[in-house]
């Protein structure tokens, strides 16, 4: 299993709904960092690319 640097991960995923591109894989790894280290910021930002993919399947 590859380690995974907790920071990139964070900027990376911090990025994408503000440029609103996320994906299923986006959420999982948000999903990941939430459940290991569930501070407030990252809660917020597996709920936002959740929000964002729900919404976008409501568009369709």
């Amino acid at each position: 299993m590859a380690h995974i640097d907790k920071r990139l991960t964070k900027n990376d995923l911090t990025q994408k709904p503000q440029d609103r591109n996320v994906s299923q894989p986006d959420l999982n790894a948000a999903e990941k960092l939430a459940r290991q280290n569930s501070s407030p910021g990252n809660l917020v930002l597996y709920s936002t690319i959740k929000k964002q993919l729900e919404n976008r399947g409501d568009e369709q």
